[in-house]
């Protein structure tokens, strides 16, 4: 193993390591460093061969084939970047110069449509317009009185039709009332009408007694008339003696 440098003054190759201090030193360093202090441990360096083997050599060489190659495949993908960039750039700049067009018809257009009004404002009667205004504020004063009047009015009819309403629902209740009477006349009717048809089922039942009662009697009439007869004449003369 070779190693290059003292670790203390950093000129001089090292011959020695001290495990104490953790440091490879050269003979003077240690010298310096190590006249008073006997109980540090110390050994001594191996040195390795200053000469390169043939399978560092290969090795090596390897390493410097793929470097090359990585760096030229950065190459490529930085020339790709650049490409891609570039045609990026040049989209831009049309996309740019499209807007740029677009914005110039838009000013051009915004022109002439001020030259056109600048005109028609030149072309207008500043006093026509005027009586115009005046006359328009004229009918819309009219207008606002008319319909200031019409609402005057509007207001006393409501006013009218809520009383028409109170007074509607003031005979509302009223006839409500009334049907409520009539309504218990009707149920008092009705029971007045239960009891009397009850009552002529009654008189139709001593109808149909007395019904039978007088053809038992004519019947008994008929069959014991003569006796009856006889009984009455005997009777009529025993009153008259």
């Amino acid at each position: 193993m070779n190693y290059s440098k003292c670790s203390s003054c950093n000129q001089n190759i090292p011959i020695l390591n001290c495990k104490t201090c953790q440091l490879i030193l050269c003979f003077f360093c240690d010298e310096n460093l190590h006249s008073q202090k006997h109980n540090h441990l110390t050994t001594t360096l191996i040195f390795s061969s200053q000469f390169p083997t043939q399978s560092y050599q290969n090795n090596l060489n390897q390493t410097i084939q793929i470097k090359k190659l990585e760096l030229q495949q950065l190459k490529d993908k930085e020339q790709q970047i650049a490409k891609n960039y570039q045609d990026k750039m040049l989209q831009a700049q049309k996309k740019y110069e499209q807007q740029i067009n677009l914005l110039e018809q838009r000013l051009q257009q915004a022109s002439t449509f001020m030259d056109q009004m600048q005109n028609q404002v030149e072309d207008l009667d500043v006093d026509k317009m005027q009586n115009e205004l005046e006359s328009l504020d004229k009918s819309l004063k009219i207008d606002i009185k008319k319909a200031e009047e019409e609402q005057t009015i509007l207001l006393e009819k409501t006013q009218k039709v809520d009383q028409l309403l109170e007074r509607l629902k003031k005979a509302t209740d009223i006839e409500q009332q009334q049907i409520q009477k009539m309504n218990e006349v009707l149920t008092v009717f009705k029971a007045c009408s239960e009891q009397l048809q009850k009552e002529k089922d009654l008189l139709m039942l001593d109808n149909e007694k007395l019904i039978g009662e007088v053809e038992i009697f004519a019947k008994f009439f008929d069959e014991n008339g003569a006796l009856l007869e006889e009984l009455s004449k005997g009777k009529n003369e025993q009153l008259q003696q």
